[in-house]
């Protein structure tokens, strides 16, 4: 149905939205590392 209403278009991809995604991404893998120091470092001091 997309094809054939807009069969002309360009597919355009958007720098921002792309550089937010990774930024996210980045940021969810930096809690994770966070949260498993902080239960390394209390398991270390238990």
């Amino acid at each position: 149905m997309v094809k054939k209403s807009f069969s002309n278009c360009t597919l355009v991809i958007d720098r921002f939205y792309v550089q937010k995604l990774a930024l996210d991404a980045l940021q969810e893998i930096r809690i994770k590392h966070t949260w498993e120091a902080f239960d390394a470092e209390n398991d270390a001091i238990e």
